[in-house]
């Protein structure tokens, strides 16, 4: 890969400080290593503080914000000293980025990769996120991954130069490498009683307002007219709830989060669940059908 990319491309890498190495060289073909590719997307986007929800690789990440694009990537499989495969790297860096899970991203991901069956279940989100991002590169055909072969140290670096919000190193990586996320052009035809579920695990939808809004809106345009969202999930209610809260003492816990929520807690008293029926009461064409 490497050996068709200018020698600038080095240079840029060495002069950012995002590529050390202690005898000079690079190594290039060489397998990563997830500690040493945790470092260099620690490096590109510096990491936050730990936080107990994380899994190991988002905590070697240092990432904030739950839910991931990584949350479901199994916890034995985070080992700083074992080489990773390509959809690995992919997905670490788009949660690394902090990308948005897609709607359809099993459709994202077979639409625009040749070989998108081949991406492990676990980095599915992912990569799909990543594409839409547009910092997938993947040399020589832009849209071939080869999720399950080793990343290598000149791949990792391509990769973080495609995502670094620094120009000189962006110019680095051909247009023609970047694979593309080409959504449907025509949207289906209304279907009776097309519903979605609005859920706070994997999905940030809930977390605020305006998230919500944004949600419904984008559904409304796709011609679903009819909302489920969760009222109930592990344990807890997510909206205000008086009887929770002479119950159990909690009266909602909204956010995804395993730990359970403090008595008393106050999580900004948002009632999603008005929220949801308000905002879908507004959609016209069919969409003020709440369940």
């Amino acid at each position: 890969f490497v050996a068709d990319v200018p020698v600038r491309f080095h240079t840029a890498l060495a002069e950012t400080g995002l590529i050390r190495t202690v005898d000079g060289r690079f190594y290039p073909d060489e397998p990563i290593l997830w500690g040493d590719y945790v470092m260099l997307l620690n490096r590109l986007v510096p990491p936050g503080g730990l936080t107990e929800w994380a899994n190991p690789l988002e905590q070697a990440l240092g990432l904030t914000t739950a839910p991931t694009v990584a949350a479901h990537y199994p916890s034995q499989y985070y080992q700083p000293d074992r080489p990773l495969v390509r959809a690995e790297g992919v997905m670490a860096l788009a949660a690394k980025l902090g990308a948005n899970h897609e709607i359809a991203a099993n459709t994202l991901i077979n639409n625009n990769l040749q070989d998108g069956r081949q991406v492990p279940p676990y980095a599915r989100e992912g990569v799909a996120a990543a594409l839409v991002q547009g910092v997938v590169v993947n040399y020589p055909l832009a849209d071939q991954l080869n999720p399950t072969q080793r990343l290598t140290r000149g791949e990792a670096a391509a990769l973080v130069c495609r995502a670094s919000t620094n120009p000189l190193l962006r110019q680095q990586i051909d247009a023609a490498w970047v694979a593309a996320a080409q959504r449907p052009e025509e949207v289906p035809a209304p279907i009776p009683n097309a519903g979605v579920w609005l859920t706070n695990i994997d999905s940030q939808v809930l977390f605020s307002k305006d998230a919500l809004a944004t949600a419904v809106d984008q559904l409304a345009g796709l011609n679903f007219n009819t909302l489920y969202p969760t009222v109930w999930n592990w344990g807890y209610t997510l909206y205000p709830s008086p009887t929770a809260q002479r119950q159990m003492g909690i009266r909602q816990h909204l956010y995804a989060d395993l730990r359970a929520p403090s008595p008393g807690a106050n999580e900004d008293e948002r009632d999603m669940l008005q929220e949801a029926i308000e905002l879908g009461q507004r959609q016209g064409n069919g969409g003020d059908s709440l369940v």
